[in-house]
């Protein structure tokens, strides 16, 4: 592949599973480019995949942490690290595989085990958050690092109640499992209860035609955690960490492209080559 900057505009990526396609797929209310139509990912899958890549290098990670775990990351961290250790407090309700059964707020590991840790759209389920960030910072190396997500609106409070009828999460929070929707304030929570924070956007580390062609949602945000009170991660390093390996899955999925056509090639030659002998003999 070329420079990024020159990616043909109407081919998508997904970086999950490593193919191209000429569209996503459109979400139940009609949104264009979410879902990958080989893996289902989405956009804040696809962007997932590229910072654990790039931070499993950079920490020289060898245990991930992964709570509640997706299908569709699963089987991507598995490739990059020795041992993922998957978690749940109630796999069964979401049908999930799980390493040991267990709660963010009570994690069953030593001090400092973990090197990378995976907490995507899992905060504003717990009543506790509180504690679930402080286990985090526990549970963390002092070199390792957490990716944190969560639903968040700019320019309000934090707005939680965990005693709300299922309705009224639904109204208040977006999901009736919701118990609360983070404000401009999440930063300072994490900061808080242990965890030095650094926040980072796709647009941040990523040129437009890479986010484009990616699908990924140019101003969402992730949080870069480790222990402590102090974060340095580097993002002029991991903007160029993701872009690298971003770069590289592009050129297997193109040689892989090409391979697949030679053999289309080499098939259709030989059975030419058959009719035209049999053609001879005839």
């Amino acid at each position: 592949m070329t420079d990024p900057e020159t990616l043909a505009q109407d081919r998508r990526f997904c970086p999950v599973c490593g193919k191209w396609a000429t569209a996503f797929r459109p979400d139940a209310k009609g949104n264009p480019n979410r879902g990958c139509p080989n893996c289902r990912s989405l956009e804040r899958h696809r962007f997932l995949a590229l910072l654990l890549s790039a931070l499993v290098n950079k920490a020289n990670a060898e245990v991930v942490l992964d709570i509640a775990p997706t299908t569709v990351l699963a089987a991507l961290i598995d490739r990059l690290v020795p041992r993922r250790v998957g978690i749940d407090l109630d796999p069964g309700a979401d049908g999930r595989t799980v390493s040991c059964r267990a709660s963010l707020t009570h994690l069953p590991f030593p001090d400092g085990s973990i090197d990378l840790a995976l907490c995507s759209h899992i905060l504003e389920h717990i009543p506790d958050d509180l504690a679930g960030m402080r286990e985090l910072a526990r549970v963390l190396a002092p070199g390792g690092i957490g990716v944190v997500a969560v639903p968040q609106r700019r320019g309000r409070p934090t707005e939680e109640d965990p005693s709300a009828s299922p309705a009224e999460r639904v109204r208040r929070f977006g999901q009736a499992d919701h118990v609360r929707y983070y404000g401009d304030d999440f930063a300072s929570r994490l900061r808080a209860n242990g965890l030095a924070d650094e926040a980072i956007t796709p647009e941040q580390l990523l040129s437009a035609s890479v986010v484009r062609t990616c699908a990924l949602m140019p101003n969402e945000t992730f949080w870069l955690v480790r222990p402590g009170s102090a974060a340095d991660f580097a993002n002029d390093d991991l903007g160029a960490r993701v872009l690298g390996q971003l770069m590289q899955q592009f050129a297997a999925a193109d040689a892989h492209h090409v391979s697949v056509l030679k053999g289309r090639r080499s098939s259709i030659g030989w059975r030419v080559l058959r009719r035209v002998r049999r053609a001879a003999r005839r």
